[in-house]
């Protein structure tokens, strides 16, 4: 997202007509900024496949006979003047979803909350969870009743001029004054912070001194706290009511603790996008904190982020070196 907003977003049509006008309710409030344009996708009419069949055709035998008309969100929504485009696909669904955002140049997705986003184990199957993993642009995870008119959110990490994460974090900074500013809302700053080692001083075998944990613990609650007004300050967010959460804790648990209490209209994280077998098991914090909120969650990757899209057609056997 540039400074004036989403242009060509791309909606993943829910389950029924009431799960889709709340999924584009915020697209269209989210494109009027840019003048932009909302894309509903509906892959809802795709039939399930059966023990044995043929895999369901993918995006590139769909695209080229797109099946496509204007579609009226109803007068709530069609007072704000933003054309919705309707289209019809059939193919896999996450494939589906990263070659048009490849092919049509979308710059958010918007997709509901998937209740296989909270499964355990590693199958890592959702669509959500791996558009969220996969998609190089933003995509908004909006769960059912999660919308709400309150400030917008960001979670960030601390300011460290080493740390590859930092550029994410004013990444993050910049987009979520820029919603701040759009819709005139407060910012709420959410920053987690730990003292490395804290669990291992407190136990017996090292012996370390009460005073001096806590002393250390202080100390590194105030440098969090100024390192992320740091960020605010290279962001120039002054122009915003903005307040600052630097709450003791793992993000994973800090995060969604602060946004339940918030009940913010979005909260804006940035995700690594672990990929692989490292991906399977320990997912990423977005994913953590999705599974654990109501409120409606915008990831972003990191710049020159390339996704890792790979189209049914394109797939090879290869021979195996033995």
């Amino acid at each position: 997202m540039n400074m004036k907003g989403f242009k060509n977003i791309l909606v993943v049509a829910g389950d029924d007509a009431a799960a889709t006008r709340a999924l584009l309710k915020p697209a269209i409030e989210l494109a009027v900024p840019a003048s932009g344009v909302v894309t509903l996708l509906d892959m809802t009419s795709r039939p399930k496949r059966r023990a044995g069949s043929m895999r369901q055709p993918s995006s590139s035998s769909v695209l080229s006979t797109p099946l496509h008309r204007l579609y009226d969100p109803g007068p709530d929504l069609r007072q704000y003047g933003v054309p919705v485009h309707h289209e019809a696909a059939r193919g896999v669904p996450h494939l589906e979803i990263l070659e048009r955002v490849a092919t049509f140049g979308h710059d958010l997705v918007v997709m509901s909350g998937d209740p296989d986003l909270g499964r355990s184990g590693l199958s890592g199957r959702s669509t959500t969870r791996r558009i969220m993993r996969s998609s190089p642009v933003p995509v908004l995870i909006q769960p059912e009743g999660g919308q709400t008119g309150g400030p917008i959110a960001v979670a960030v990490g601390p300011k460290d001029a080493d740390d590859p994460a930092d550029e994410l974090s004013m990444k993050l900074i910049g987009l979520a004054s820029s919603l701040a500013r759009a819709f005139k809302r407060d910012l709420h700053v959410i920053h987690a912070w730990r003292l490395d080692g804290e669990t291992m001083m407190r136990g017996s075998r090292l012996n370390y001194d009460t005073a001096d944990i806590e002393r250390m613990a202080r100390e590194a609650q105030f440098e969090a706290r100024m390192r992320v007004e740091e960020l605010l300050a290279d962001a120039s967010t002054v122009d915003i009511n903005t307040r600052v959460h630097v709450e003791k804790g793992h993000s994973g648990d800090v995060v969604p603790m602060v946004a339940d209490a918030l009940e913010p209209s979005v909260l804006v994280m940035g995700t690594l996008a672990r990929q692989g077998i490292q991906g399977l098991v320990v997912g990423n914090t977005a994913e953590r904190v999705a599974r654990r909120t109501q409120s409606p969650i915008l990831t972003v990757k990191p710049d020159g982020f390339l996704s890792p899209r790979m189209s049914v057609e394109e797939w090879t056997a290869q021979a195996l070196p033995y």
